[in-house]
């Protein structure tokens, strides 16, 4: 009998389960991995921004041990121009990132944005980070209630007030603000009486006065403020202004302020007594184009812009800082349709008008030196929406506008461009005036209804 041998080998291959099972452990483990690199990128990316501007801060301070003041502006390398020009003293950034600065009177601010649209601020008193992202949540208490039809609205420098207008009642509300949640409480005595059909408000920057532009009464009213208490009273009588005053505008200096009037389409100028805080009439009305709405001065006082409702337009004017007196420069610049609110950025480089019926926003870069503006390329940015009014925080990352949402923007360093992030809904209709806390930490809105409100957010 003959025998066949069989030899029976091994198996070589694997089967398909246990392929899966090795794939998923790979993938585990990828991800493990993965987890890993981003949390060690992300701490390395944040160690890098601080010390960024740790290295900034330093040596904005050597500047001024030298120069005697702090830089007001920078270009686009970040170097000191303004007061003095002086390379030796740019900031250097470890990444392509550029810086935001700005710097008024004896503060500076210098902040960095990372790509996940979290801002990063050091001060001249803070050593250390203060982090902000671009979106915002409501206060525990979201509203409060104010006068019918809320208008303008201002934080006083201090952070401690805010102060709104009641179109339909003829008054300034006023809020201490709490520190901590940033939720207002009407004061004790809640409202002062202004003239007729208040708009618009500013405070000095020393925040001992506010003024207000009362539309039909063609006045200015003016009101001194207790430190301790954040009450009003007022300082003078109101003093006139053109037809229609619709905004008003102080200097950072504190020595001139300026209202437009939207009927009589002119600016009526003023010299302030930084003592009483009580506005003298200078020079004669100077004439904008049609229906001036909104004015914004540069901070570094040389520069006030004001937009024009029915040309479509932006007009320039240099200041005087001996005088106050302002004379018009260059052609006024197109804008969107209908521009209604103007804000600058902190570092004086770029400027941005909120056009009504034109669903944008139009951005226009600033030459530090003559006050200038060109248009920036793109020229604009959709919002979708109806806009009124415009705010830029003091780290300066973001751009804030309100209309039926509060529409929010993150900036690019040293440039107009701006991000659009999605829009944040108030839930309210006519969200119209917008102001933040000194410490960029909250952000305050009117509500144009009959009811009156003023919504309250924290940025995250």
């Amino acid at each position: 009998m003959s025998y066949i041998k069989i030899n029976i080998l091994p198996k070589t291959g694997f089967t398909i389960v246990e392929l899966l099972v090795v794939i998923v452990v790979i993938g585990i483990l990828a991800s493990i991995t993965i987890v890993s690199y981003n949390g060690i990128s992300q701490k390395a990316n944040l160690a890098s921004i601080k010390s960024d501007l740790a290295n900034a801060s330093l040596t904005i301070k050597s500047y001024s041990s030298i120069r005697g003041t702090y830089p007001l502006t920078l270009d686009s390398s970040s170097c000191p121009t303004l007061p003095v020009v002086d390379s030796n003293f740019c900031l250097k950034s470890s990444s392509a990132d550029g810086f935001f600065y700005s710097s008024i009177g004896s503060n500076f601010n210098i902040s960095k944005i990372d790509s996940n649209n979290i801002s990063y601020l050091i001060t001249d008193t803070n050593n250390s980070t203060i982090t902000h992202t671009n979106s915002l949540t409501p206060l525990s208490t979201p509203t409060v209630a104010a006068g019918s039809f809320t208008y303008g609205i201002v934080v006083s420098p201090d952070g401690k007030n805010v102060y709104a207008t009641s179109q339909g009642q003829g008054k300034i509300y006023m809020y201490s603000v709490d520190a901590n949640s940033g939720i207002l409480t009407a004061l004790g005595t809640p409202t002062i009486s202004t003239d007729a059909n208040p708009k618009g408000l500013s405070i000095s920057p020393d925040g001992t006065s506010v003024y207000v532009a009362n539309l039909t009464a063609a006045t200015v009213s003016q009101y001194s403020r207790d430190p301790s208490t954040g009450l009003l009273s007022v300082s003078a009588s109101a003093i006139a202004a053109g037809a229609g005053t619709m905004n008003i505008a102080v200097s950072p200096d504190g020595l001139s302020a300026y209202a437009v009037n939207q009927t009589a389409n002119t600016i009526s100028m003023y010299s302030r007594n930084p003592i009483s805080g009580v506005l003298s009439i200078i020079g004669s009305q100077i004439a904008t184009g049609a229906a001036p709405t909104g004015i914004a001065i540069s901070p570094d006082g040389l520069s006030v812009y004001v937009t024009n409702q029915t040309p479509n337009t932006l007009s320039m004017y240099s200041r005087d800082i001996s005088t106050g007196i302002l004379s018009a420069i260059g052609s006024p610049l197109a804008t969107g349709n209908s521009p209604y609110g103007v804000t600058v950025s902190p570092d004086g480089s770029v400027v941005y008008t909120v056009n009504y019926t034109g669903n944008n926003i139009s951005m226009f870069n600033r030459n530090i030196s003559t006050g200038l503006l060109t248009i920036a390329s793109p020229a604009s940015i959709g919002t979708g929406w109806s806009n009124y009014y415009a705010a830029i925080p003091k780290d300066s990352t973001t751009l804030y506008v309100t209309a039926n949402t509060l529409r929010v923007y993150a900036r690019t360093p040293n440039s107009a461009n701006l991000l659009s992030i999605p829009a944040f809904s108030t839930n309210i209709d006519t969200a119209l005036c917008i102001a933040a806390s000194p410490d960029g930490n909250f952000i305050y809105v009117t509500n144009y209804l009959a009811s009156g409100t003023i919504s309250m957010y924290r940025r995250n």
